[in-house]
């Protein structure tokens, strides 16, 4: 190596060496400006939760400061201070809403702070990121095990999704199958566990049975609070699987008619605990068949004899549920009566798919059907049961079937039977079922309503692949008409004191025979607008409050009783609430309503008095009990 080359090589070391050097002292060296309290995000939602950003300036030397946020690109958003005077060391406070110099909210982000010093003119881009994060987390309930169907008292664990590092999450356990949803029990989970286990407890003693749902609620660094689902009930989807279901004991009966004489097969939940049964119909005492047993499914023969509504009550330990059993007898009848099995089915809290909340038509479904029902149907207590009892009672032989079983098959036809009683209000049915309705009416057939709010709500019925199941979907509003041609006006309160009488046709009708003419007693009344006159339909008869004069005019009746000619058949629709339980209390309700099967029939109506209804149809003799031997669940 020449002595020149090694010359230049060792300057090149010196030089290194020194630039080494230097970049040491001067990261060593207090920086020119510093940023203070600017670590942490902040979320400028709104919320009084982390809104402002809060930090510091520090310089080296006295100066004029103007202090800029700006963002990734380096172009301006917005400018926080303008020549405000710094002394050495001395923190220069800063204050940031989260707006751009416009006052719009600027968007989640990295975001820089840029320094002028007014003094030597230097721009200063300080290293450290000021970020705006106004997303809430989503905490979630990944998996509920070992099932989430528990007895009462039974453990359940909740496993966390997206766990917080840092803070904790509360956890509120709600109950949902109340008109209002309620929180029930609250926890805390630490950040560094994932899952917390439920003993199945409230209050000191095991969680009645219901819909229980478990509600996430976690805050971020940046104030952010995370609410999942956000509120209860919603219709928003719920991720993960939040829901959990107490069930003592339920039980699924068939959604139609089972034959009298024939075997049946009920599918029952107890936990896997034994359980005893007994069955018996609907307004007469005693028992007609009782048993125990400990697996699923139930079976037993179906009494023979006349058709009825039957209660199957199941009882494991303190728990009991009860559901009906429609019977239909082996002897054909000229009158059909149709049960709500839809509504039923679509209105039972029950929660199908896991996300805590039950699935009701109500909700806007979808809702399975058949369904374990926790208990008998509000309506089928003051409405079916009441007026199947009166039937009875009155020795009026019926058939007896389902709105879901006739949607799923073809009937009725007015070739096949003069008359159809929908004992119930059918609150939602499909489109087909109600052009049969209809057509069956206009074929000569005879039908009557005895219910609110029945035939106004669409539902679509998919089954599945055997046609034993499947899923009512698509639930509809509302209207005011409903297939028969009848324009039904909203559920009115009447005054105190109202006296409904004949306001329509003539008081010598079938329908009204063998009465003085008045009812009372009624507080609310659903009536109906006369059709009109391309509706093809013709009032007949009808029953409502006296119209009364307003303004000098008298005001236009509308009836809540009504028979109206459609086609070549009559329809008789009683839109009055409570009617079927006073079937069998009140004279005139009980005379009124054999005119209306009378004229289904095609009979005269003759006088009846409710001595007729004061004994209750005979005791069915009850058969030796039954032991039921455990099966293997499905």
């Amino acid at each position: 190596m020449s002595r020149a080359a090694l010359a230049a090589f060792v300057a090149l070391v010196a030089a290194t060496f020194a630039a080494f050097f230097v970049a040491q002292r001067l990261k060593g060296a207090a920086p020119v400006v510093e940023l203070r309290n600017a670590r942490a995000p902040f979320s400028p939602n709104g919320d009084h939760r982390h809104d402002i950003k809060r930090f510091s300036v520090v310089v080296r030397h006295s100066d004029r400061l103007t202090v800029e946020i700006v963002d990734d690109g380096g172009g301006t958003v917005r400018r926080l201070a303008d020549h405000v005077p710094a002394r050495p060391n001395v923190p220069v406070h800063v204050r940031w809403n989260g707006r751009d110099d416009s006052g719009q909210t600027v968007p989640d982000g990295v975001y820089h702070v840029r320094v002028t010093l007014g003094r030597t003119g230097r721009t200063v881009t300080v290293p450290r990121d000021v970020r705006v994060d106004t997303v809430a987390p989503r905490p979630y309930v990944k998996a509920v095990g070992p099932s989430r169907i528990v007895a009462p008292g039974g453990s359940v664990t909740f496993t966390l999704g997206h766990r917080g590092r840092s803070r904790p999450t509360r956890l509120n356990l709600l109950r949902t199958d109340l008109a209002h949803p309620r929180v029930v029990l609250t926890t805390s989970i630490a950040a560094d566990r994932q899952s917390w286990t439920w003993d199945g407890d409230l209050d000191g003693g095991p969680a009645h049975a219901g819909t229980y749902l478990a509600q996430l609620v976690r805050r971020d660094g940046a104030g952010n609070i995370g609410r999942v689902p956000a509120q209860v009930p919603t219709r928003q989807p719920i991720p993960g699987h939040p829901g959990v279901t107490v069930r003592g004991i339920g039980a699924q009966p068939p959604v139609g008619p089972v034959t009298a004489g024939s075997r049946v097969s009920i599918d029952v939940d107890s936990r896997r605990r034994p359980y005893r049964w007994r069955l018996r119909r609907a307004g007469v005492r005693g028992t007609v068949l009782s048993g125990h047993g400990t697996g699923t499914p139930l079976r037993f023969t179906a009494p023979s004899g006349p058709s009825g509504l039957f209660v199957l009550t199941l009882r494991a330990g303190r728990q009991r549920t009860r559901v009906p059993i429609l019977v239909q007898s082996q002897k054909r009848a000229r009158l059909l009566v149709v049960v709500p099995s839809l509504s039923w089915e679509g209105s039972a809290e029950v929660d199908d798919n896991g996300d805590g909340q039950p699935d009701t038509l109500d909700a806007g479904g979808p809702a399975q059907w058949p369904r374990v029902l926790p208990e008998l149907p509000a309506d089928l207590r003051t409405e079916e049961a009441p007026l199947l009892t009166f039937l009875d009672r009155a020795k009026i032989r019926y058939d007896l079937t389902s709105d879901l079983a006739l949607a799923l098959g073809n009937g009725p036809r007015a070739t096949d039977r003069p008359a159809v009683l929908l004992a119930g209000p059918e609150r939602w049915i499909t489109v087909a079922y109600g052009k049969r309705l209809r057509r069956y009416v206009e074929d000569g057939g005879r039908l009557a309503t005895i219910a609110t709010g029945s035939l106004r709500r669409g539902v679509t019925v998919l089954t599945r692949a055997h046609g034993d199941s499947g899923q009512l979907s698509r639930p509809t509003q509302a209207v005011d008409r409903d297939p028969l041609d009848a324009r039904l006006r909203p559920l009115r309160t009447l005054p105190a004191g109202t006296t409904l009488q004949p306001i329509a046709g003539t008081a010598t009708a079938p329908l009204l025979a063998f009465w003085d003419g008045t009812l009372t007693g009624f507080a609310t009344a659903e009536e109906s607008d006369p059709p009109d006159s391309q509706s093809g339909a013709r009032l007949d008869t009808g029953v409502g409050a006296v119209p009364g004069i307003t303004a000098g005019i008298q005001d236009e009746p509308h009836p809540a009783l009504t028979q109206s000619t459609l086609g070549k058949g009559t329809v008789i629709r009683i839109g009055l609430p409570g009617w079927a339980a006073r079937t069998t209390t009140d004279t005139d309700v009980a005379q009124l309503t054999w005119n209306a099967i009378d004229v289904l029939l095609g009979a005269t109506p003759s006088p009846h008095d409710l001595t007729e209804l004061a004994a209750p149809a005979p005791k069915v003799k009850k058969k030796a009990k039954t032991r039921h031997r455990r099966a293997k669940r499905p």
